[in-house]
């Protein structure tokens, strides 16, 4: 067993005395000074914890931008070796399930310096009474030991005596305290009183020794503390120290930290991770170290205490606006900021830049009243619950700095404007010589106990503005604007609130001389009577005329519309019709304004068949039969003849009416029927043009009932549709309070 233990040899690599606190006995990769030969010693004895965390970086190009995968959409990833945690050896898979604490010690004493009986009980942890074999998976504590630092796991690993070496910590996630010490005597390091484990060590050279702080919260962010070392006769002080990282030209670079000893004029300390370059900043130089901060995950490095690194201040920033005061020393505790107004409907996330000359490092965020503002401690999102003050804190915990930002939530100040009767912010009203419309504005804000809105026209020769109603109630407040239009125009009425004049709404008014008479007449300007109707032939057009009232009106645009355009088709020219027959048949042609279905005319369009072909019926035969007949006996060649009966092939004109006026005036929850008169009904639809939201409609064969839901203008075509023929009637609904 001796022979296998010394065979395994190469795969074992003894540091120096080591003391871990928490979980685990780091060794790591051990290297030696010129004085000693190194060629015996391959890997550091270490205790597998199940973890093994390998960190992975965006992938970038040359250019240094990241790779996208194309099927994924998502950013490739390279594993960056340098800062992955090592495989952990396990000493049960290198010698076996046999190997036992009788062979350690032979191994361990022929090995080593002496005193193995000490060594073996020292990696077993069995002075406490605890006993085990090596190769567990995890750290076996060596016993509770007495005094302030509470339980601490102890593993010891000694080198021979008088050498001097160079060493390096690789954990896990985790955080441990590394003492490595020199000289016969365990000291006391970073006010641990309990640490003494037995009597006597074994020194690793006698002025060499640092000791070292490893602090990893998470996997890639890896941090170092360089303590000041213990100032005894045999141990120097640590005099100087570099940071600093190279770009390899790929983008990437080495983060080296070396200290060193003036004493034995050599490194006393390094360590080195693959980091990107253009995340490190100020690669740092100081002198009579007091602790720095190496942070290869942020790229940044900083000092604490009393470390004698020049110009290095704190920065705090508000959703990045620097905040008073805009620096202050390392060692500050506490920053102060200026109120924060927000309003309720405005509050957003924060952002603090809480860290050496700006780098955000592990910020969390509280606040002092929930009632007012709750936050969310690792992101910062903030959520306003109520009107008032309160103080969010972010707080830099290895930093140990603390930004206080005061929070004032205050009352909704935006404004919002509606208009009976607007669309898309849009009004629009009609002046003219029958009268001018008039309407309201409505402004609403937040709960307040007076009017805080100030009322403004641009031209106050086209609308004029009344004296503002003010009322409140449990949520909002309404400052209700009177208008009346003057003459024809486009305006912009705004609405300011009087304590914030930056909270603004506007609403334009589009004030219109319209149409107020639609008429058909003949080409001369007359009139044409309601029961005349115009004849036309299947496939040829005829001209319509109109004329539009009055003659000042500004918007004189009309609609037209066919109501059977398999008939008869209708098409404006400006001041006439084209009206073109389809087929033989009767139906109506309707001329509207623009603004108002109400305002229209009709007239009645018959359509005649095409005249037939004549036939080869023999000339003197066709006059007598003429004139022995009826017209019901003539022969349907005859050009000039009209159709023996007209109902055969063309349905007689279906009688179809529906009750109620043209406009209704209808009250807020109110209904109105329009019942249908016809025969056969087939089918009753109700389309709303204008105003969905206004009315609730319900359609049967019968009737059409409207029911007001909310104030405004609507208009409706109601189609009934009958064996005989289908007729469409317009509807306009004014509903008020």
């Amino acid at each position: 067993m001796y022979k296998k233990l010394l065979n395994r040899a190469a795969a074992l690599f003894l540091c120096g005395a080591v003391a871990v606190t928490s979980f685990g006995m780091p060794c790591g990769e051990v290297k030696a000074s010129d004085k000693v030969d190194t060629s015996d010693w391959q890997k550091s004895i270490t205790i597998d914890f199940g973890v093994t965390q390998k960190d992975l970086t965006d992938k970038l190009d040359e250019e240094g931008n990241p790779v996208i995968n194309p099927e994924t959409g998502e950013t490739e990833k390279v594993e960056v070796s340098d800062l992955a945690i090592p495989s952990q050896y396990q000493l049960k898979k290198e010698f076996g399930e046999d190997f036992e604490q009788a062979d350690a010690k032979e191994f361990f004493g022929n090995m080593l310096y002496d005193n193995p009986a000490n060594t073996v009980q020292a990696i077993y942890g069995t002075t406490a009474g605890v006993s085990q074999k090596m190769g567990f998976d995890k750290v076996v504590p060596a016993g509770k030991v007495a005094g302030k630092c509470g339980e601490y796991f102890r593993d010891w690993v000694y080198a021979p005596d008088g050498e001097t070496y160079k060493f390096s910590v690789d954990l896990p996630v985790g955080q441990y305290h590394v003492n490595v010490y020199t000289g016969n005597k365990v000291k006391e390091h970073d006010n641990t009183s309990c640490i003494v484990f037995n009597d006597e060590s074994y020194a690793i050279g006698e002025d060499s020794s640092i000791p070292v702080m490893y602090n990893q919260t998470s996997p890639g962010s890896r941090q170092f503390y360089i303590p000041n070392r213990d100032n005894s006769d045999k141990v120097e002080k640590v005099t100087s120290y570099i940071v600093d990282v190279k770009d390899n030209g790929q983008g990437y670079g080495t983060l080296s930290v070396t200290v060193y000893d003036d004493k034995i004029e050599d490194e006393a300390y390094a360590k080195s991770h693959l980091v990107k370059a253009s995340d490190v900043f100020n690669p740092a130089e100081g002198v009579d170290v007091g602790i720095a901060v190496i942070d290869t995950y942020e790229g940044t490095d900083s000092a604490i205490d009393k470390a004698a690194i020049a110009d290095k201040l704190v920065t705090a920033r508000l959703n990045g606006i620097e905040i008073a005061p805009v620096a202050e020393p390392v060692h500050a505790t506490k920053i102060e900021a200026a109120p924060v107004e927000v309003e309720m409907q405005d509050i957003k996330p924060i952002t603090v830049d809480l860290g050496v000359e700006g780098v955000t490092d592990r910020v969390f965020y509280e606040s002092d009243d929930t009632s007012v503002v709750s936050v969310d401690n690792y992101y910062g999102e903030i959520t306003a619950n109520g009107i008032g003050t309160a103080t969010i804190y972010a707080y830099n915990s290895y930093l140990d700095k603390t930004v206080a930002i005061p929070y004032e939530i205050v009352e909704r100040k935006s404004v919002e404007l509606s208009a009976e009767g607007a669309e898309n912010g849009e009004l629009t009203l009609i002046c003219g010589e029958e009268g001018r419309d008039k309407g309201n504005v409505v402004a609403a804000f937040n709960a307040a106990s007076s009017d805080m809105i100030e009322w403004s026209v641009d031209k106050e020769d086209v609308i004029k503005l009344g004296t503002p109603v003010f009322a409140k109630d449990d949520t909002q407040a309404t400052s209700t604007l009177p208008i009346e239009a003057l003459k024809d125009g486009q305006v912009t009425i705004t609405a300011t609130r009087k304590d914030n004049n930056e909270r603004t709404a506007q609403i334009k008014i589009n004030v219109i001389n319209a149409t107020k008479s639609v008429t058909f007449v003949d080409k001369d300007g007359k009139e044409l009577s309601d029961d005349e109707v115009l004849s036309v032939e299947e496939g040829k057009s005829i001209e319509v005329y109109y004329l539009v009232g009055p003659e000042n009106a500004t918007q004189k645009a009309v609609v037209v519309k066919a109501e059977d355009s398999s008939i008869a088709t209708a098409a404006n020219t400006g001041s006439k019709l084209i009206i073109t027959g389809k087929k033989a048949g009767e139906t109506t042609v309707t001329v509207m304004t623009q603004y108002s279905n109400d305002i229209k005319d009709t007239v009645k369009i018959k359509v005649t068949p095409k005249p037939a072909e004549p036939t080869a019926t023999p000339a003197p035969t066709a006059p007598v039969v003429q004139q022995g007949t009826s017209n019901n006996n003539t022969p349907a060649a005859t050009p000039s003849a009209e159709p023996v009966d007209d109902t055969a092939t063309q349905p007689a004109k279906a009688t179809i009416t529906l009750t109620g006026k043209a406009t209704t005036k209808l009250a807020l929850k109110k209904s109105v029927k329009f019942n249908v008169k016809a025969k056969g009904v087939k089918k009753v639809t109700c389309t709303i043009k204008k105003g969905k939201k206004l009315v609730k409609v319900s359609a049967t064969k019968k009737a059409v009932k409207i029911t007001a839901k909310k104030r405004g203008v609507v208009k409706l075509v109601i189609t009934v549709k009958t064996k005989n023929g289908t007729k469409k009637f317009n509807r306009t609904i004014k509903i008020k309070k």
